[in-house]
């Protein structure tokens, strides 16, 4: 655009154009690099060339009575005059006039030079202000203000690297030092634009800043070129004499530089950087001489501070005490000694004093450099609070806010201010991705979903944050986020990366469920893996393909997986060849051999199933979200409460109050109907749950909906049916997808909270400090009971001082308290005993409601029977082999019955005799039974043995051969027959043993 303007202006004074002395001057200003002398204007009677000429002989004053004599004829000159007695102004060092006269030019005409003098007086001003509240806001204004100049004149194509190094030097003065980088550094590490980050002033601006980080390398390559600016390449030298520890030689650099510069504020920028090496350059002199005392004298201060000298630091905080500037600089000279706690003791005392939100907002950043986020939210609240309307600052300040909340786990007050950047900068990417990220981890993937859509106008990301969180978007949406050829552009684009190229992979092998990740009925969205997790077992004959097929070698995820393998051979995917000829047990031997043996847990496990350890703990082991161990009964049955009475008590003290649910708790509310749901929330004034449970639920809702089961499974072969493999149903209201589908969007509409701030006091916060399960204790602290259903973590909450009690209490206490009626707390109870848990009294007609109301969940009260006490014992085996014929469709199901039945007065019995008693009673009641029949027996007689877990005892062949006696008394063909007919389904290895039944007298 530039280089079309100079053709432009050189064919119009080739063609004579008039008034020749004003387009002389136009083209002037296109010049770029040394003077040409082809340009000098010869129309020397022109007001604007005599101003030019009468400027650079330093007559300022009569170079403003030059332009103002002009009487401009059009708009366009009427511009080119304001700008024009802006910069004489600011030459002058009159920073309010040149203001005055330069931002209506640039807020109104839209004129980029008068932004540019309007920028650098407003610098200038906040360097030599007395500072004054009325202009507490110059350095933040004229960064809004050359960002917007930036913006307006990248649409034109117009060269930006002025404004971009202005912009660089407003920020870093704001001690903005990750904005200041960002600006002069291209996509996708920062917003300067390829051609701005190439530009010379550019590149030495950034060169200098990484310098002063201790990175020298970009500053030393620099200094290597030519076409850098002299000012520029002392003040490279400088930089890198300083970092390289030789003060001497960039004092000496850096005041060569301050020579050499020609605009006031820059010149006052090196006499301030010189001050705080504790060197008085003469240029402060100099201003005592042209009335600039106070200037002078606060370098002058300053200096002696940094130089160490006598009671100069005594000085500076006293001068401080008044002055936000002044505040700034001793928070630097503490920063230069390594004193932070100083640094922001002195910052944030004299931002309340002044109630500056520039010192506020320097004080969150190093709070937040620093880890203090708690501080850092703090600090920059106070910022935006105190901060006036136009603060060009409240991007920087949102940042803060956005990161601190981030790093706090504060997901949704991060992605409130991340909506806030956005509608700030509603074009930046980074703001946009953001915002996503924001959405993302707060567990609201519909809402990230729909900002990619509408605001990311779905566009990849390009900074490796950000592009992790779009994979997390693919394993949730699949084909909706991203094909396969885009996977290809995102694994070449970080083809060293072995976390996203695994992550590409896994998004291969295990493509999002069909239907659109994790969305209900009613819109409920999950939430996200990190990484994947996982061990891979490829076809490598046919790599990409799930179908056994052949596969298409060019077939984009076939070359995904094949590069991966290439190029990470050691990575944590891991390749092998296993023969699938071999039976189950086989081929566990053949991966067992290629990923190592599991970790023996068994110990640590039983603590979980004995209810001894908090359900939660079982993520240590075994991984899997809390809300999946929650839904999938990972420890069997749910230990909900201890003792009963004081359960109770508590529900009654908490009944009006702000209880906190736990996951354990608002998976209960979850799965009972609604009008029992409300019975139970209805005594509260308000019911809150954890964020990080929250997040945790849509994130189990993810794995559920990828994997297909809620984890962990850590089911077992043999044992009590409670602890049996995981196996809910694929689909209907049962199933883990529909169950943890309705956990989340129960927690969904409520209040979340976060943690409490140091909770708990005691060592055993670095413990708990990541876990999910804690969550809730966390949060209600000892400002709120704590409504959870896992017995042992509410001991630990009481450890803590928390109040708790569980649903199983709170029905009893609302029921006492004639808040609900003996009908709707039966219900309740019949669905929490089909939800497995136990301390529920048994009363026949109470479980057979909870079986009639839940058939599909026979094995759930079975493993609730199995832990029963055995004060009502005969009822509880009566009402069992009631039920037994119910369940001769489902063979696998009955056995699983009958062992619980088995277990339960194994467990009750209190001495060897009375086991063999009751298990003999148990026998002949079966063995008398009209639905013990040759289809049903084999698994009446495996479960049976399964429940006895290898005693020696063998009941129930003791029960058939009583019942073959009695028969045979009657008809002993008839007698034989029928144990014939029995014998049909039992295990081959079983039927001697009651074949041994006919060769007894």
């Amino acid at each position: 655009m530039e280089s079309a303007a100079t053709a432009y202006f050189d064919r119009a004074l080739k063609l004579g154009a008039h008034p020749l002395g004003y387009w002389e001057i136009r083209r002037l200003w296109l010049q770029q690099g040394p003077d040409d002398p082809s340009l000098v204007p010869a129309d020397i009677h022109h007001p604007l060339v005599q101003a030019r000429n009468l400027e650079l002989s330093g007559d300022l004053d009569r170079a403003a009575a030059a332009i103002r004599y002009w009487n401009p004829s059009t708009a366009v000159e009427s511009v080119t005059r304001g700008v024009l007695l802006a910069r004489i102004a600011l030459h002058a060092n009159e920073f309010d006039r040149a203001i005055d006269l330069a931002l209506p030019l640039a807020r109104e005409q839209g004129s980029p030079a008068g932004a540019l003098i309007a920028a650098r007086a407003l610098i200038a001003r906040d360097t030599t202000s007395d500072g004054s509240p009325v202009h507490s806001a110059d350095l933040s204004d004229a960064l809004e203000l050359l960002l917007e100049t930036r913006d307006a004149q990248r649409v034109w194509g117009y060269d930006t690297s002025a404004v971009v190094v202005l912009a660089v030097t407003a920020a870093r003065l704001l001690n903005d030092p990750t904005r200041a980088m960002a600006l002069a550094t291209p996509p996708p590490d920062g917003e300067a634009t390829e051609i701005e980050a190439a530009a010379p002033s550019v590149r030495a601006i950034y060169a200098l800043m990484s310098a002063e980080n201790g990175v020298l390398e970009p500053a030393r390559l620099l200094l290597e070129q030519e076409g850098i600016a002299p000012s520029l390449v002392l003040q490279l030298k400088g930089a890198v004499a300083a970092a390289d520890g030789d003060s001497e030689a960039a004092i000496h650099y850096l005041s060569e530089a301050l020579e050499l510069v020609e605009e006031w504020d820059q010149k006052g920028q090196l006499a301030v950087k010189l001050a705080t090496m504790g060197y008085l350059h003469p240029f402060v002199g100099d201003q005592l001489q042209v009335g600039n005392e106070e200037f002078a004298a606060e370098l002058k201060l300053i200096a002696e501070a940094f130089g160490d000298a006598p009671g100069a630091l005594q000085r500076l905080r006293a001068a401080a005490h008044s002055s936000a500037r002044l505040s700034m600089i001793l928070s630097q000279l503490y920063e230069a000694r390594g004193d932070t706690a100083n640094q922001l003791r002195a910052l944030t005392a004299a931002a309340e004093r002044l109630n500056d939100a520039n010192l506020w907002l320097v004080a969150a950043g190093i709070a937040r450099r620093t880890g203090s986020d708690a501080d850092a939210v703090d600090y920059a609240e106070h910022a935006r609070s105190s901060a006036p309307q136009a603060w060009g600052a409240h991007e920087q300040a949102l940042m803060i806010l956005i990161e601190s909340y981030a790093a706090l786990r504060e997901w949704d007050e991060a992605t409130t201010h991340a909506a806030l950047l956005v509608k700030a900068r509603p074009e930046d990417e980074t703001a946009i991705w953001t915002l996503i990220t924001c959405q993302y981890h707060a567990g609201e993937l519909a809402a990230a979903l729909g900002t990619w859509i509408t605001v990311a106008r779905k566009q990849r990301p390009h900074r490796r944050e950000h592009v992790t969180v779009w994979l997390g978007l693919c394993q949730e949406f699949g084909e909706a986020i991203a094909s396969a050829e885009d996977f290809v552009a995102v694994a070449a684009q970080f083809p060293d990366d072995e976390e996203i190229r695994r992550f590409i992979v896994g998004l291969v092998l295990l493509p999002a469920a069909d239907g659109g990740g994790s969305q209900d009925a009613d819109g409920l969205a999950g939430g996200e893996r990190s990484e994947l997790d996982a061990t891979g077992v490829l076809n490598q004959d046919n790599p990409g393909r799930a179908d056994g097929g052949k596969a298409d070698p060019d077939d984009p995820r076939a070359t995904l997986i094949r590069d991966y393998f290439r190029d990470f051979p050691d990575g944590q995917i891991r390749q092998f060849t296993v023969d699938l000829e071999e039976d189950a047990v086989g081929l566990l031997d053949q991966i067992a051999a290629h990923v190592g043996e599991r970790p023996d847990t068994s110990e640590f496990d039983g603590q979980i199933f004995s209810g001894a350890f908090p359900l939660g703990v079982i993520s240590l082991t075994h991984g899997a979200t809390y809300s999946e161990a929650v839904v999938s009964h990972a420890s069997g049955v749910r230990f909900a409460r201890g003792d009963a009475e004081n359960d109770r008590a508590s529900a009654l003290e908490s009944l009006d109050g702000r209880p906190v649910l736990d996951t354990t708790a608002a998976f209960a509310l979850s799965a009972l109907p609604s009008p029992s749901r409300t019975l139970l929330m209805a005594p509260f004034a308000r019911l809150t749950v954890a964020a990080e449970q929250f997040r945790d639920a849509v994130q189990g809702l993810q794995a559920v909906n990828r994997f297909g089961h809620a984890g962990p499974n850590i089911g077992q072969w043999k044992g009590p049916v409670a602890l049996r493999g995981h196996s809910a149903p694929a689909n209907g209201n049962r199933s883990d997808r529909a169950r943890i589908a309705a956990l989340v969007g129960f927690m969904r509409p409520l209040p979340r909270a976060s943690r409490v701030a140091g909770f708990p006091a005691q060592d055993a916060e670095d413990r708990f400090e990541d876990a999910a399960w804690f969550a809730a204790v966390a949060v209600a602290a000892d400002e709120a009971p704590l409504w959870s259903d896992d017995r042992a973590l509410n001991l630990i909450a009481a450890h803590f001082g928390v109040v708790t009690f569980t649903t199983l209490g709170l029905v009893d206490a609302l029921e006492s308290e004639s808040r609900i009626s003996t009908s709707d707390a039966r219900d309740i109870r019949a669905l929490l005993v089909a939800e497995r848990y136990v301390g529920i009294p048994f009363e026949p007609d109470l479980y057979q409601l909870a079986l009639d109301s839940h058939p599909a969940a026979s094995v759930d009260l079975a493993s609730v029977i199995e832990c029963l006490d055995g004060v009502s014992a005969d009822n509880v085996i009566r009402w069992m082999l009631t039920q037994a014929p119910s369940l001769l469709g489902d063979g696998h199901l009955l056995e699983l019955w009958m062992s619980a039945c088995v277990r339960y007065l194994v467990r009750v019995s209190p001495d060897e005799v009375s086991t063999t008693a009751n298990l003999r009673l148990l026998s002949s009641r079966i063995a008398r039974s009209i639905w013990v029949v040759p289809s049903s027996f084999g698994f009446i007689d495996r479960g049976f043995m399964d429940g006895l877990d290898g005693a020696v005892l063998d009941p129930l062949a003791d029960g058939i051969d009583r019942a073959f006696q009695l028969l045979a008394t009657r008809d002993r063909g008839m007698a034989t027959r029928w144990l014939f007919d029995l014998l049909a389904g039992v295990d081959p290895l079983r039927r001697p043993v009651y074949l041994g039944i006919l060769l007894r007298p």
